[in-house]
């Protein structure tokens, strides 16, 4: 059935429900796969850098298909890891289509077509893209037919989710997190009870946004922004589009390309200059530039039932780059036997499995 959102076209960006934005990025996605000449090169780039959620949803889709030949090298047990994936002093290469479509953006759009689409790709590509549009509004529908009460949802460690509310909004939710969802008239207040929750607010000037968590409040009208649970008293809020406004004593506005650090009710701010590399979850991704191997190994713990432990406390402080797919710490291992010539062995019994990770051969 179609909605009365989608039988107008919205002339601004901001009034762009989240299905819009990603039924257009499917759209060109399957527009430059049919052909990615330098005209349509061109017009990709102007759509991309006319507003970030138009680059955050190119992004989310074609990696679904670009995965699987990125990271072909990481899954083949026979094969040795690309190098690029691990540099301890060089930060991961990133496409130019996380960037805003200046001059220099509209010379790099164009070569990336052979390694995003290849012709095989075309038929399921496509059918992939209806089925995700489907999905998505279907999700919307069921939802809105019980608007008035509370819906729960969760994932699993390791396990990633999205989904379409019936205002046009979405919620990405990260591994092992529990939302609770009420809509009211005057009201969208969603609790976050656990995990990290990426959100993409479509403006509603009469019913604000609220996400409560650690009793914590953070309200808007129609912005994206990610909230981190870490424990009790201590919130993580990430903005990458408009503005929040964070219930404290005063009141704390953040906006785009800026962090609140919530500590025991006490509200710090910071701005931050790699946000695609910080939301890199929501494509199933962990990207590291500098990170300790201590703290890589602490993210990749978040997401895996297998653990990995460091055993030796002289690697710990090793600094590296470079991205990974969450969810194989098998493969990431690997990659630093091969890199640093860290030692990796599996301990496994019936309560447990563990990758210790030790200096040496």
């Amino acid at each position: 059935m179609t909605r009365a959102h989608e039988q107008t076209a919205k002339p601004e960006t901001a009034a762009k429900t989240a299905d819009d934005i990603e039924r257009e990025a499917s759209e060109w996605l399957m527009r430059v796969d049919r052909d990615g000449g330098p005209e349509v090169s061109r017009a990709l780039a102007a759509w991309l850098g006319a507003h970030p959620r138009h680059r955050a949803a190119f992004l989310r889709i074609s990696t679904a298909w670009r995965r699987a030949d990125a990271l072909r090298r990481l899954a083949d047990p026979h094969e040795d890891p690309d190098i690029d994936l691990l540099a301890p002093d060089r930060p991961p290469a990133m496409e130019s289509i996380t960037e805003p479509a200046g001059a220099e953006t509209r010379a790099a759009v164009t070569p990336l077509r052979p390694r995003m689409f290849a012709r095989r790709w075309a038929l399921p590509a496509a059918v992939a893209v209806a089925l995700i549009v489907t999905t998505g509004l279907g999700m919307s529908a069921w939802i809105a037919r019980s608007e008035q009460a509370t819906q729960a949802y969760a994932t699993g460690v390791g396990e990633f989710h999205r989904i379409s509310l019936p205002d046009g909004s979405a919620v990405s939710l990260n591994t092992d997190t529990k939302i609770r969802v009420a809509y009211s008239s005057t009201e969208r207040r969603v609790e976050l009870l656990q995990g990290e929750a990426q959100f993409e607010v479509a403006r509603d000037a009469d019913r604000p946004f609220i996400v409560t968590a650690n009793e914590s409040h953070v309200s808007v009208v129609g912005t994206t922004f990610v909230v981190r649970r870490r424990s009790a008293g201590s919130l993580d809020v990430l903005v990458s589009e408009g503005r929040v406004a964070i219930d404290s004593a005063p009141q704390t506005l953040i906006s785009a390309g800026q962090m609140a650090l919530i500590r025991d009710g006490r509200v710090t701010t910071r701005t931050v200059d790699d946000i695609t590399r910080r939301i890199a979850w929501t494509e199933g991704m962990l990207i590291f530039n500098g990170e300790t191997l201590s703290e890589a190994v602490a993210e990749f713990n978040r997401y895996n039932r297998r653990q990995l432990v460091i055993a030796d406390p002289q690697i710990a402080s090793k600094t590296l780059g470079g991205a990974f797919k969450a969810t194989n710490p098998d493969r990431f291992a690997t990659a630093l036997e091969k890199m640093f010539r860290i030692a990796a062995r599996v301990h496994e019994d019936t309560s447990s499995s563990e990758i210790r990770l030790s200096s040496g051969p």
